[in-house]
């Protein structure tokens, strides 16, 4: 059986300050707030999604 979850592809997500943000394979916490295009996601454990977006042409990602 398959959920439905919300799509975050193609949109704009504002990525808060304090957020802990996986990039080239190290996690970051972010120290301002962003605003980035959703290119990928993924479904994550408990429920949560994991968003991907191109940061300085590396591969981001963090859980919402």
């Amino acid at each position: 059986m398959t959920t439905k979850t919300k799509s975050y592809v193609g949109k704009k997500v504002k990525i808060a300050a304090g957020t802990r943000v996986q990039r080239a394979g190290r996690t970051y916490t972010r120290e301002i707030d962003t605003v980035v295009t959703v290119r990928a996601q993924e479904a994550a454990r408990g429920g949560k999604t994991r968003i991907v977006w191109k940061s300085n042409g590396l591969r981001a990602s963090t859980l919402i």
